[in-house]
């Protein structure tokens, strides 16, 4: 629930607003943009995924399963937040 309130509207309005979401915009924020919405996809996969593992009560079999989730979701963030990066205006 959490994902929908904060997660969603923001990808909704990245994938719904055509060019609204660039216009007036440097070309670097297309990359911008395309990156995040690269990391909400990925965020709302492992999400999903851990939905199902726990409907399944595979949470409950795995020991540890909360701590590797937070490792993966750290790794992932600092991978994203570093790529992005890279494509962000003034860090030439």
């Amino acid at each position: 629930m959490e994902y929908y309130r904060t997660e969603y509207p923001k990808m909704n309005w990245r994938i719904h607003s055509g060019v609204a979401a660039f216009w007036n915009q440097p070309p670097q924020a297309f990359n911008l943009v395309s990156g995040f919405a690269f990391k909400w996809c990925a965020d709302f996969s492992m999400l999903s995924t851990k939905i199902v593992l726990s409907d399944f009560e595979f949470n409950e079999v795995l020991d540890d399963l909360r701590q590797e989730w937070e490792n993966l979701r750290h790794q992932r963030d600092l991978l994203s937040f570093q790529q992005i990066s890279k494509f962000a205006p003034g860090t030439d």
